[in-house]
């Protein structure tokens, strides 16, 4: 019955989206947004709604989540242009909280009958994979001043900075501040003109024109670019994209705009310009090169190095160093955690691009096997450089294996996946074998997968016994897919937070 369930629930969706007109409905998708994001006086002047929908409690019955109003909004992007509202026809209302309600149900029913024609194929475990990548940055939120210092150090500083400022005609720095300033206008109301200026705040004029070509785009035209992007998207993959994790346009032009310059602009889900002018200037880079992203790397390693230096100020961090085997030159891992000189742990730090095949697929290490191999070699990379140490081969004169090996990753690559860590460490298995290194069984002990979020996370809520301690949990057969903060939580219940080592200031001025 899945299948016959969601065709019903789809053309009443279609139906509903095809009579809505524009502007209103992305008001709507914007007031819902603030209701439930304790924005309720903004709200309220654009919805009717029951007073128990005022709420951001997640587990509230008329709670609506926002990667259910991103999927809403690229189902309306992508509509097809054939049947769409006539002039005499009768306009949805989006100006009361149920007309919403009921587009969200749709879509849950769609989702639903979806999951139940393909969870025979992908498995509750790899279904936990895609619900994680989906759901997790929107329960985080984008809005915190690690991200933003982690994407300044990364994109805003060296090759990849001045490739930004010589391709765009604007710095990182003012892209960034000009993300901020529309997001904290965005978040005061839906609407602002297309001739906005922030000129008050030291932003020109023909830098905000600089910022808004990489921001937004006109409405007409972002519906025929999302659907091409979905289209692009389904065609280079094995099996069709279920609706719940369709590519999201608004993550590559987070406004939306009408008409001319005397019309106006729209940010539908305004927390997205932060992650725009963040994460997405990944975007912004794709073109550079190579040397792009090996700048965009070994800024990611620097990042991991100091922030471990400042939250662990006990223990000695270095860097990656050359050393010789038989005559052959190699490299360490990236970083080494030493105690009183004696190892303690070994860091490969992976900045590859999560895509949407590795994110969303139903065989990710398929779709993505580049960029799964590579966390694979940095397992690899792991149990080579115990290897060598066992047998007394590294040129830092370590005699003690280190405890633990951490692959670190800037994307969320193998979030809540048992089975995704079993096939990438497999894949390692492998690459250990055709190397012919003498790494035997005790060398290729347990690799910890986390990604730099949730390390970060980790770093703020531990001191330095808590840390290490969730590190040997980690290695723990039970808590294998789980992130390290949760894993910290669950053995050491609830800590204070310390603050962020590092100031904004030192890295976006």
């Amino acid at each position: 019955m899945s299948r016959p369930r969601r065709d019903m629930h789809q053309k009443s969706l279609l139906k509903l989206l095809l009579n809505a007109e524009e502007r209103r409905f992305f008001q709507m998708i914007w007031a819902i947004d603030a209701l439930q994001g304790d924005r309720q006086g903004q709200a309220e002047k654009l919805l009717r709604f029951p007073p128990e929908a005022a709420s951001s409690e997640i587990t509230s019955r008329y709670a609506v989540h926002r990667w259910e109003l991103e999927t809403l909004v690229n189902l309306f992007l992508t509509r097809p242009f054939r049947n769409r509202r006539k002039p005499n026809d009768s306009f949805l209302n989006c100006g009361q909280y149920e007309t919403l309600a009921t587009l969200i149900n749709h879509l849950r029913e769609i989702e639903d009958a979806e999951a139940g024609m393909y969870l025979g194929r992908v498995g509750i475990l790899n279904e936990m994979h895609r619900i994680a990548q989906r759901q997790f940055p929107w329960q985080r939120g984008f809005f915190n001043a690690v991200q933003f210092y982690r994407y300044a150090f990364i994109y805003g500083q060296g090759d990849c900075a001045d490739y930004f400022n010589a391709t765009y005609g604007i710095t990182f720095d003012t892209f960034s501040y000009i993300g901020f300033a529309l997001f904290t206008a965005f978040q005061e109301r839906p609407w602002i003109k297309n001739k906005y200026s922030l000129t008050d705040i030291g932003i020109k004029d023909d830098e905000l024109c600089d910022g808004m070509k990489l921001l937004c785009k006109p409405e007409p035209e972002a519906e025929k670019e999302a659907t091409a992007l979905l289209s692009e998207v389904q065609s280079k993959l094995k099996s069709p994209l279920p609706t719940a994790f369709q590519p999201s346009y608004l993550r590559r032009f987070p406004i939306l705009s009408f008409g001319d310059v005397s019309g106006v602009s729209i940010a539908p889900l305004p927390a997205l310009l932060i992650l725009r002018v963040t994460q997405g200037v990944y975007y912004d880079l794709i073109d550079g090169g190579s040397h792009l992203r090996n700048d965009a790397s070994a800024r990611f390693e620097k990042y991991c190095r100091q922030l471990l230096r400042a939250t662990l100020p006990d223990h000695e961090i270095e860097e990656s160093h050359t050393y010789s085997v038989r005559g052959k030159l190699l490299d360490s891992p990236d970083i080494l955690i030493k105690r009183d000189g004696v190892p303690v742990a070994v860091l490969e730090c992976k900045a590859t691009k999560l895509t949407i095949g590795a994110q969303y697929a139903e065989d990710p290490t398929s779709e993505a096997e580049v960029g799964y191999r590579e966390i694979a070699k940095g397992v690899f990379q792991i149990w080579r450089y115990r290897s060598h140490i066992r047998r007394g081969l590294t040129a830092n004169d370590a005699t003690e294996r280190p405890n633990f090996g951490l692959v670190l990753m800037l994307d969320t690559w193998l979030s809540m996946s048992r089975e995704l860590q079993k096939q990438v460490v497999s894949v390692a298995n492998s690459l250990a074998d055709a190397a012919k290194e003498d790494i035997i069984e005790e060398d290729r002990e347990r690799v910890i997968f986390c990604s730099i979020p949730d390390f970060e996370r980790l770093l703020l809520i531990s001191d330095n016994e808590s840390f290490f301690l969730t590190l040997s949990a980690a290695k723990e057969e039970k808590f294998v897919g789980w992130h390290l903060p949760e894993i910290h939580r669950e053995i050491h219940g609830k800590t204070q937070k310390k603050p962020f080592p590092f100031s904004l200031a030192d890295v976006s001025p």
